[in-house]
């Protein structure tokens, strides 16, 4: 019996308090023991309690509800579906299009919409996500934010909007593109060998000059956090606001690129067979429809550019997954159409890029199984045919830290400029790049920087540091770290015992990806504070900067 007094069956899907916890939780019944009045439960992410009182179960009022709750309310699906009857969930497919609303099959048919049909996506219409006017990604359909589908799925998306972001740097803000290295010899490699920065035209020509330099991870010129980027917006996860801030200002702007300087061993060759399996996909598409006598001129996929193949927008959407645009609780939706679109969605006409995101990924396995063709992948390391272990990166000449990516990029570029004024932006691992380049080019580039924004940087002096260099952090640098505080509140020098040579104020925000955007404001008013021209009479005066707090270990010896 439930809490209730209900009678619980073997094989009932209840809701039940996990380890007696105050929460339920979406289950089944296992087994029963009857002479003890306790259950054996499997929850909804596989864990098992062999043993939970009837009185910490409850028994749903109706199925209806208890997959509406689960999907609707706990987000436990549609991510959760057992597509497929995927053995790993307790209940079945056929048990979700059955018994849950219109509401939540409509639900589920949407967030399927937004797993690309072809296993190769390289344009946001694909993934059925677009920016809204606050520059939020939502599905392009429900206007409902990003829900998550796997891990190869979000890398994906993080690509292709990686791509976005840097297509506005170049198409919105007039940025120019530069691989590097740049000389007659490199010029000849491919892309993959090359790192990719940003800069205005005018760069070499204007008088002023702000860099922009990312911290460390998979974020690449234009972002701050990729996560950012897809989960809030990219007022916050992307460089945008900085790069209108400085144009604003008159500052010709660069972005550094200090995390592509390692590539694996076979992106070359995984950058292009992606795209031409991409094209052989839209291929067969257009071949299917035309009708297969007909068939399609080889000149029209052969050798396609990267950035060449626009597929008819038809192509994106498989024509099965045409979902009713009505209000999703709107009763004029056909249930039955519902169900079979579910289940011919997810069932053995499931598309190649759904199968290979929704299924294929969870075990580790490429596209197409019954084909010896495998998936290119871009966010795991190869591994050596001989040793089975992870194949080494291969480093960028010039460019294979960061600390040697950012005095390459200031020797054989910035360096260059006639620009009399510098402004440096670094977030996070970005603050090693900044200091490695002053105790290097102190002596040149001291004269004409103005001032260092740090935004939770991790940076250390030493006895190696230049006194110029110390002296220049103590009255022109600010780092903006994460923090309860309001911002702009003196922090103590914190992690550890580190001393970065600068002052420590709150960036308003306690969590580390957020501090660029969260002290947005405070960095540009510092900014123009020491800028030359400053006619507006913009003051940041440098609070007094606290010393570094020395937690001492209580001694519990006798003191008499």
């Amino acid at each position: 019996m439930d809490e209730f007094g209900k009678p619980i069956k073997v094989g009932a899907l209840v809701l039940a308090r996990w380890k007696r916890a105050p929460k339920y939780y979406n289950a089944r019944v296992e087994s029963i023991d009857y002479e003890n009045n306790t259950c054996h439960l499997r929850y909804l992410d596989g864990d098992h309690d062999p043993c939970v009182p009837g009185s910490h179960i409850r028994m749903p009022q109706t199925m209806e509800d208890y997959f509406d709750d689960m999907i609707m309310t706990k987000r436990k699906a549609p991510d959760e579906i057992p597509l497929m009857d995927n053995p790993d969930k307790y209940y079945t497919l056929q048990e979700v299009v059955e018994h849950a609303s219109n509401q939540s099959l409509v639900a589920i048919l949407h967030w399927l919409n937004t797993i690309p049909d072809c296993p190769y996506p390289l344009r946001m219409e694909e993934f059925n996500y677009k920016y809204d006017e606050n520059h939020k990604i939502v599905n392009a359909t429900t206007g409902q934010r990003f829900h998550w589908a796997g891990q190869a799925h979000y890398d994906s998306l993080g690509d292709v909007v990686l791509e976005y972001i840097q297509q506005q740097l170049k198409e919105k803000y007039n940025l120019q593109e530069l691989l590097l290295p740049n000389d007659p010899e490199s010029q000849k490699l491919h892309r993959t060998r090359r790192v990719n920065i940003f800069h205005s035209p005018d760069l070499l020509t204007a008088k002023r000059i702000c860099w922009l330099i990312q911290g460390s991870g998979p974020i690449r010129p234009g972002q701050w956090a990729r996560a950012l980027c897809i989960n809030e917006s990219l007022d916050i996860g992307a460089m945008f606001k900085y790069v209108e801030a400085a144009q604003a200002r008159g500052y010709a702007v660069v972005i550094l690129n200090p995390n592509g300087g390692l590539v694996e061993p076979s992106a070359q060759e995984e950058y292009d067979k992606y795209r031409q399996l991409r094209a052989e996909y839209f291929a067969s598409r257009l071949k299917q429809a035309r009708g297969s006598s007909e068939g399609v001129n080889p000149e029209e996929t052969k050798n396609v550019a990267p950035t060449s193949l626009e597929p008819h927008p038809s192509y994106f959407r498989e024509s099965m997954l045409q979902i009713p645009t009505k209000s999703p609780d709107s009763n004029d939706i056909d249930h039955v159409k519902l169900k079979e679109i579910i289940l011919r969605a997810v069932g053995p006409e499931m598309s190649p890029g759904k199968r290979y995101f929704i299924l294929d990924q969870r075990k580790d396995h490429r596209i197409n199984q019954s084909t010896a063709e495998s998936k290119p992948h871009r966010h795991i390391s190869t591994k050596s045919a001989s040793s089975g272990k992870l194949a080494p990166k291969i480093a960028i000449p010039g460019h294979g830290d960061r600390e040697t990516h950012t005095c390459t990029v200031y020797e054989e570029l910035i360096s260059k400029a006639q620009a009399t004024e510098h402004t440096i932006i670094a977030q996070g691992a970005g603050g090693y790049s900044v200091l490695s380049l002053l105790k290097k080019h102190h002596t040149t580039l001291l004269p004409v920087l103005r001032s260092i924004a740090f935004t939770d940087s991790v940076h250390e002096i030493d006895e190696e540091t230049p006194a110029g260099v110390v002296k220049f952090l103590q009255t022109n640098a600010v780092n903006w770290v994460a923090s309860l505080g309001a911002l702009d509140a003196p922090e103590h020098l914190h992690r550890g015992l580190r001393n970065s040579g600068c002052v420590h104020v709150s960036a308003g925000t306690k969590l580390h990806e957020y501090t660029p955007g969260s002290a947005f404001e405070a960095v540009w008013r510092f900014i123009d504070s020491r800028s030359i021209d400053n006619p507006n009479g913009v003051e940041y005066p440098i609070p007094e900067m606290k010393p570094p707090v020395v937690f001492k270990r209580k001694s519990y010896c006798n003191q008499s």
